[in-house]
């Protein structure tokens, strides 16, 4: 584990010694990142939506038939 702490350590580091421009960078594709992630989750959300329903569906009939 002192490995991993020292290769924590040294990241931590790393990022200290950044200049505003870089930390800027990292903020930015961070944000792109965090978009991509929030378009994705709407884009499949429907289908989840329909998925579920279906689901719910089966195991109701399934449920009731007994």
């Amino acid at each position: 584990m002192r490995q991993g702490m020292s290769t924590f350590d040294e990241l931590l580091a790393a990022i200290r010694k950044d200049d505003g421009q870089d930390l800027a960078e990292y903020g930015i594709a961070l944000a792109i990142i965090v978009l991509g992630v929030i378009l994705i989750a709407f884009s499949i959300g429907t289908d989840v939506q329909s998925l579920w329903s279906n689901s719910q569906d089966a195991i109701h009939s399934v449920a009731t038939a007994e």
